[in-house]
């Protein structure tokens, strides 16, 4: 099992309405069978807060297998870039073992390559794994 983490962020927006941003993005994301996409509940409680805690703009992937991984790469991130480009200013950091990448609104073909470097287990681009 692979877990993914995506932090999103958007300047000039408040806590609540990058909450919003950030369910949005979930299901989309769930849309593209990638696996299971969860709200990050490892944030604190404020003093006096109630309810569970959320760290806001933050998302986990786990993905079951090398399948969800390609997934991943090939539909996940078209949904991940299409949310970047709707709105000047709005990243989307992906990171998986401690490495990250930024999707700021880059070429579809340079945010992949990033994108596959979080995927050492994959096939390069245009390779299909079998070998002569």
């Amino acid at each position: 099992m692979t877990e993914l983490k995506l932090f999103i962020a958007e300047p000039g927006i408040d806590d609540e309405l990058l909450e919003d941003r950030t369910q949005l993005v979930r299901r989309e994301l769930l849309d593209t069978d990638i696996g299971d996409v969860r709200l990050d509940r490892s944030g604190q409680v404020p003093v006096g807060g109630k309810g569970d805690p959320v760290t806001v703009g933050t998302l986990i992937i786990s993905l079951a297998g090398t399948g969800a991984a390609t997934a991943f790469v090939t539909g996940s991130l078209r949904v991940l870039r299409a949310f970047v480009e709707r709105r000047a200013g709005r990243v989307v950091i992906i990171e998986r073992a401690g490495e990250r990448v930024e999707l700021k609104g880059g070429s579809a073909k340079e945010d992949e390559r990033l994108v596959r470097q979080l995927f050492p287990e994959l096939p390069a681009e245009g390779d299909d794994g079998r070998h002569p």
